[in-house]
């Protein structure tokens, strides 16, 4: 497994500026590391959380796992082979398996100030509890988000593809 890259601010800034547009709910976390409130790390299913370097920073670390894959290719935790070392790490974790909101967000940079170390989670639905109970069962204290609408993601039918 690799480590996570790290970025610059030019990097954020053009994220930011992406992501208002194709993913606005990502952007709180976004400003909030280019402001130096936090250090942000998304992980990649293949790669390693760089926390030795969170650490060093002595600054709010939020870790994003996004396994949310509207593709359906989401695993669950089973699928991440770096989680046992988050579980350790974690002082909080945030298990959204709604799709996300800027609010939703907007509260996971709060509490990632407060705690620390916060791994936020984006999983569907389906894989919401089976991550809740790799973090609580660790000790970690976990904020569950539910989709309103029942599912998430919600993949379109087959037939629909063609």
């Amino acid at each position: 497994m690799s480590a996570a890259a790290c970025i610059t601010k030019a990097q954020l800034l053009a994220s930011i500026a992406s992501c208002s547009i194709s993913s606005p709910h990502t952007v709180p976390l976004l400003q909030a590391a280019y402001h130096d409130v936090i250090s942000l790390a998304g992980v990649p299913r293949s790669a390693t959380a760089p926390l030795k370097a969170l650490d060093r920073a002595r600054m709010p670390a939020l870790v994003v796992i996004g396994d949310d894959c509207a593709d359906g290719r989401d695993t669950g935790p089973d699928g991440w082979p770096g989680v046992g070392r988050l579980t350790r790490w974690a002082k909080r974790a945030v298990i959204n398996g709604s799709g996300g909101t800027v609010e939703d967000y907007r509260a996971a940079v709060l509490l990632a100030v407060e705690c620390r170390k916060l791994v936020l989670v984006e999983c569907g639905s389906a894989h919401l509890m089976a991550w809740h109970r790799v973090f609580a069962d660790a000790g970690v204290p976990t904020v569950n988000i539910f989709p309103s609408d029942g599912a998430h993601p919600v993949l379109p039918a087959r037939a629909d593809l063609h």
